[in-house]
């Protein structure tokens, strides 16, 4: 018996072996269909309409500089105009000039799958394991699956995730990464006007670090990131207009509440919109995560609460749900139970080599494809079905 056990045991290892190579490829393999599923998102959607608008505006941008007045108005021409997207726009007109509408898709797939990477990157840092944060990921893309498309907004999905996965990372430690805030805040505030967001978070995490140095009398630790959210103010100073992006935003989300009233991702969402499900799901795990004895930190808890607030108020900012849903609920799960931890899945030991060239194959795949892709996808040509193409073309041909 003994002279027989020893290549069973060999074979019994092999065994696991075997079964460990397959799981890590299974998470793998749904990893990388989430991603591919993201990435191909804006190729599948009708173009959204602000599109044509951005690549205009960019146009105009890259030939004559960012415009102070209303360009496109007959009987408004002297209006102020507050370019609050100028970046953005630029950098649409430069990639469709290069690439074509393929390659801004690449780009803005790219920058959510980006902002769903480093939640998921923050997660499994604080202890979460794959057998929860695949299936949070999964859920995240679905909400998500509802708003990608072309336009600046995906910058600031990616642009909150840095935020929140930098603080996470002070957290647990990396002190110097959280310097990087004000530089992005700085190019934050010349992509989109959802910078405003940032501040939200710096500001609520600043807050949260102020009131815990209070409660241990120690102030000395709340220096650096009351600093830090100073800086981050500071830096929105830092775009063509200064102080006025304050004013714009005032009057945007104010005196602009009857314009916006008639768009409808800034209506309620109601559940006839097929995303409310996900929402609600996501919502529920959120605060059964908030309420319970292993919540994550504070000012976590609190941006949970404002961004399911305010998808409440408005269907565009059920993203930022998304996105907090994979490390808060992932990491109180991987808290709660044993299973849902990083440690119990240490057998998968994940290539980075794999990872790796399933990135690079499908990033050179999409380029080489840019070009063919262009006359296909480009929507330069708008469909009759949703634009009015044909009005168009009769004055572009009658009344040039």
């Amino acid at each position: 018996m003994a002279i027989t056990s020893v290549p069973m045991r060999r074979a019994s290892a092999r065994s696991r072996e075997r079964a460990g190579w397959l799981r890590v490829h299974i998470v793998w393999a749904q990893l990388a269909a989430i991603a591919a599923i993201i990435i191909a998102l804006p190729f599948g959607r009708e173009i959204d309409p602000d599109f044509w608008w951005h690549l205009r505006t960019g146009q105009l941008i890259f030939h004559g500089g960012i415009p102070r007045h209303d360009v496109y108005s007959f009987t408004i021409v002297s209006h102020t105009w507050v370019a609050h997207e100028w970046l953005s726009e630029l950098i649409i007109y430069g990639v469709e000039s290069i690439f074509g509408y393929a390659g801004n898709a690449l780009l803005f797939g790219g920058a959510t799958l980006g902002a769903l990477a480093l939640m998921y990157a923050l997660a499994r840092q604080a202890g979460a394991g794959t057998k929860p944060l695949v299936a949070l990921v999964l859920l995240s893309t679905i909400m998500l699956a509802f708003f990608v498309t072309v336009r600046p907004q995906m910058f600031t999905w990616l642009l909150f995730a840095a935020f929140i996965y930098i603080i996470g990372r002070y957290e647990r430690g990396a002190r110097l990464t959280l310097w990087a805030l004000p530089p992005l805040m700085a190019l934050w505030v010349n992509l989109h006007l959802g910078f405003v967001y940032g501040l939200v978070v710096v500001g609520v995490w600043s807050a949260t670090k102020v009131a815990e140095a209070a409660l241990r009398r120690d102030i000395a630790q709340a220096r650096q990131p009351a600093v830090i959210a100073l800086l981050c103010v500071l830096a929105t100073m830092l775009n063509p207009h200064g102080p006025a992006i304050f004013t714009y935003l005032a009057q945007y989300f104010v005196a602009g509440r009857t314009e916006r009233s008639l768009i409808q991702e800034w209506q309620r969402p109601y559940f006839a919109l097929n995303v409310c499900w996900p929402l609600l799901i996501a919502s529920v795990l959120i605060l059964l995560s908030v309420v319970s004895r292993n919540r994550p930190k504070l000012y976590l808890c609190v941006l949970a609460v404002i961004a399911i607030g305010l998808s409440a108020q408005a269907a565009r900012n059920i993203p930022f749900v998304a996105l907090l849903l994979v490390p808060i609920a992932g990491c109180a799960a991987a808290d709660r139970w044993r299973g849902a931890r990083r440690e119990a899945d240490s057998h998968l030991r994940v290539s980075t080599a794999f990872a790796g060239a399933f990135a690079i194959a499908v990033g050179a795949f999409v380029l080489i494809m840019s070009s063919h892709l262009h006359g296909a996808l480009s929507g330069l040509d708008p469909s009759s079905a949703s634009y009015p193409a044909r009005a168009t073309a009769y004055l572009k041909e009658h009344e040039p």
